[in-house]
């Protein structure tokens, strides 16, 4: 399925691993501290860039409603009645936007709360990244307890089974005892894997979270 997804034909993928039953890497190897992860994040670069284009179009807005000033000169020279005259000609002109005063300061007052809005945004977004990052650590850790855990489970129903297989031999328990020790082992070590896939599952979770 995930082949199809993706475009690629269905044996280009190969998710087969070996895992032992043992325990992943610690966690701890993987905690970063959130406020140094959120540098890393693209969510908050991005909302970075949305405070800067937000101030950016204020002083567009207040640049357009400014005075004009434009300052030109020239050089000229004539010739009447067989004399030659030349002279420097300057001149300035100042422009004031006066016909759209009322409308320009109503819309830097709308640039003004935008960009209140956008450096809110900014903040409420950034504590809602770090409250995302201390979950996903928490649910890894959550995780990498379920795998301990499963981990004795196998142990225990590993030794109930060799038990059982004793007893049978020995003639002191019936055949459905030995089956029934045979699935317990069997459920155990499927639940090991599936809290293992979980556990991977977390981690990426917390790696993305943080920046990785």
């Amino acid at each position: 399925m995930l082949a199809q997804y993706i475009g690629h034909p269905a044996d280009s993928i190969d998710v087969a691993q070996v895992v032992s039953d043992s325990l992943p890497e610690h966690p701890e190897i993987y905690y970063r501290q959130p406020e140094s992860s959120l540098p890393l994040t693209n969510e908050y670069n991005l909302l970075q860039q949305n405070v800067k284009a937000t101030r950016l179009q204020y002083k567009m807005t207040v640049g357009k409603n400014l005075p004009t000033i434009a300052i030109g000169g020239g050089y000229i020279y004539d010739n009447l009645m067989d004399k030659d005259h030349s002279y420097w000609m300057g001149f300035a002109t100042v422009s004031v936007p006066l016909s759209g005063w009322w409308g320009g300061s109503h819309d830097i007052k709308k640039q003004k709360l935008q960009i209140r809005n956008a450096e809110n945004q900014f903040t409420d977004q950034s504590q809602m990244l770090i409250i995302r990052m201390n979950n996903c650590w928490n649910n890894l850790t959550e995780a990498y307890k379920q795998v301990k855990i499963a981990i004795e489970s196998i142990g225990q129903a590993s030794e109930n089974l060799r038990l059982q297989n004793d007893y049978y031999r020995a003639g002191t328990c019936t055949m459905s005892d030995l089956l029934e020790a045979q699935t317990l082992y069997q459920q155990s070590r499927d639940r090991y894997m599936e809290s293992y896939a979980q556990y991977e599952i977390r981690k990426r979770e917390y790696l993305q979270a943080t920046g990785r």
